[in-house]
């Protein structure tokens, strides 16, 4: 049998809103040592699946637990004339890693992202997180000549 007859991947429900609160509670702690704030960790959540424009969450399932997620967002290529799909809130649990888990839901998302033309598929990764840049490229994601700055507004 193999790891994708145990696992199935697929867009969230607004039923697992609560699981996915603790799988992005401890991918933020676990990637960056931020301790989120639940509450509003919560509302983020839900207003995800009130508002799909704002994003779709997918899920790693194995039978009825979710052992893995992550948000897409989307962001628009006028040069491209087409969208960029963003990979945010990826969270693996530790003890289903190096499973192929990650490809699963990859392959996954290329399948959905190719159906709605797609452009690119994009994400973020901590620079003191190596293990996982080694998995991203090994998945053919490489690193852009773009240099991501922010301006905090609160």
């Amino acid at each position: 049998m193999t790891v994708d007859a145990i696992f199935q991947y697929r867009p969230a429900c607004f039923s697992e809103w609560e699981n996915l609160v603790g799988l992005i509670l401890a991918m933020a702690w676990e990637s960056e040592a931020v301790k989120l704030d639940e509450e509003t960790l919560k509302i983020g959540v839900q207003t995800v699946f009130n508002n799909v424009s704002l994003g779709t969450y997918w899920v790693i399932e194995q039978g009825e637990r979710l052992v893995g997620c992550t948000l897409i967002t989307q962001e628009w290529s006028d040069w491209h004339n087409a969208p960029y799909w963003w990979i945010q809130s990826l969270y693996i649990q530790p003890e289903f890693r190096g499973m192929g888990l990650f490809e699963g839901l990859l392959s996954a998302l290329e399948i959905a992202a190719k159906a709605q033309n797609v452009r690119e598929l994009r994400l973020y990764v901590a620079t003191n997180n190596p293990r996982a840049i080694r998995v991203y490229e090994r998945n053919g994601f490489e690193s852009e000549h773009y240099r991501c700055m922010t301006r905090p507004l609160t």
